[in-house]
């Protein structure tokens, strides 16, 4: 079962800097295994004007396409006839496949013929999601298993029917010894992240597989899960590293996380001096410090009833970080508020336990004074209102089917779970038409001529 998609140049073929497509998901047992698809023609398509012939045309655009170049890299062209999406025609339309070796040359050679005002189909412009293309030409599905409807077998089928998808809610506490006039925040050396909690799941099911506390105070132990005390705060984040490898999951929820948590853990590891190692701890691939603070701390603007929610996230290989209050904040488009508890409320589920910041802050404060029995108990509470945050969200997302849906539509519109959750609503239709039309034979340009307005947003 697919569930994280990614193009890769970093790797050569023959020699050569070449496009792979990389599909992480789960085998009917259980494993993680990534899929490396290479081979595949990265292209755009120039539509060849009327009043010029194909010859005298495709002299130009070679000229253009090797001055944009400049002998660095190779490219093939090919005649091929084909259907416009707009206007009414009889008869197929000439036009000219630029096919190249990788995203990179693809993207400058297709800005460099738009720029002189020729027309271009198949034409997604972003390199980071080519695989959208490669998905809708070969109707690949990238959240759905891959079958053959002609063969059956008992016992793939009952195999199937159990989605071995693991799920990782988490929730971070943090403190200031600023006092709770001072928000934690990482940048801040009187800040710091004292606890995280974890709950593992299977996708549909709402009782955790296990519980995970990490804490770096000594706290008192819950036979309902697993306490284990780091002593400090970067052996804190050096655990929490370790246990994501470990259980290598294949989602991960919270609850606002995009907006405070992955921010405070990611810029305080940096901080410290830890984030490389423990991003490649996590990760499926090795990757440096500079790529990840500009590649895999990814941010993105998800629209939330026509209002950008700020998300920020470590996009770690092989999983899909997803935010619950967004999604929620869609379901309960009318409401005032958009807190956990609220969430909980309305959907009728076990509320979460009650833990004002400033006890908080007063049974951590006086645990770093002087540890006992007491504080260890107090600690334990912590742990409780923490473990049921995170189980929260995994109760949430079961409750309004919102992993299954997401699925849902990116089967029918051959996009990946990561788009359906942080892309709007035309971005897959735009990619489901184009899918559609490429079927029958007409060529699709992706790229809008006019820009929304705030009167009309997601018009073009």
């Amino acid at each position: 079962m697919p569930t994280e998609v990614s193009d890769d140049t970093s790797e050569y073929v023959n020699g050569i800097s070449s496009y792979i497509l990389r599909i992480t998901g789960t085998l009917i047992n259980g494993q993680k295994a990534v899929v490396k698809i290479t081979g595949i023609k990265l292209f755009f398509d120039v539509e060849v004007p009327e009043e010029m012939s194909l010859s005298t045309f495709k002299t130009r655009l070679v000229n253009i396409l090797s001055n944009t170049l400049k002998g660095t890299s190779k490219f093939g062209i090919e005649n091929i006839s084909a259907f416009p999406l707009q206007g009414y025609y009889t008869e197929k339309k000439s036009y000219i496949r630029v096919i190249t070796w990788n995203q990179f040359d693809r993207y400058n050679m297709l800005k460099a013929v738009r720029e002189v005002s020729i027309c271009t189909a198949s034409d997604d412009l972003t390199p980071i999601y080519y695989y959208r293309k490669v998905a809708r030409e070969k109707r690949l599905p990238l959240s759905s298993w891959a079958t053959e409807d002609d063969y059956n077998n008992p016992l793939f089928s009952s195999t199937l029917s159990r989605d071995r998808t693991l799920v990782l809610t988490w929730d971070i506490e943090t403190y200031s010894s600023l006092g709770l006039g001072k928000f934690p925040t990482a940048q801040s050396d009187e800040s710091n992240v004292f606890m995280i909690c974890m709950t593992v799941h299977w996708k549909d099911d709402p009782e955790p597989l296990k519980q995970i506390c990490l804490v770096d105070i000594e706290t008192a132990p819950d036979p309902r899960w697993i306490t284990i005390v780091c002593g400090s705060q970067t052996n804190l984040l050096k655990a929490f590293a370790l246990c994501w490898k470990l259980l290598a999951p294949d989602i991960h929820i919270g609850f606002n996380d995009s907006q405070y948590d992955w921010r405070f853990i990611v810029e305080k590891a940096k901080k410290l001096g830890v984030l490389e190692w423990v991003f490649n701890q996590m990760s499926l691939k090795y990757s440096s410090l500079e790529k990840i603070t500009k590649w895999q701390y990814q941010y993105n603007a998800i629209k939330v009833n026509d209002i950008p929610f700020h998300s920020k996230h470590l996009k770690i290989p092989g999983c899909v970080a997803i935010d619950v209050r967004p999604c929620f904040m869609k379901f309960y488009s009318k409401a005032e508020k958009s807190s956990l508890a609220f969430y909980l409320n309305e959907c009728g589920l076990e509320s979460k336990l009650d833990m004002p910041f400033n006890r908080m802050f007063k049974y951590y404060r006086n645990a770093l004074k002087e540890a006992d029995a007491t504080t260890a108990e107090q600690m334990r509470e912590i742990a409780e209102y923490c473990i049921i945050d995170a189980l929260s969200c995994q109760r949430l997302m079961i409750k309004h089917n919102v992993i299954n849906e997401y699925r849902e539509v990116a089967s029918i519109a051959f996009i990946s779970l990561f788009d359906a959750h942080y892309f709007a609503i035309g971005m897959k239709v735009s990619n489901l038409l184009s899918a559609s039309a490429w079927r029958e034979g007409i060529l699709t340009s992706i790229i809008s001529e006019r820009t929304e307005t705030e009167s009309f947003p997601g018009a073009y």
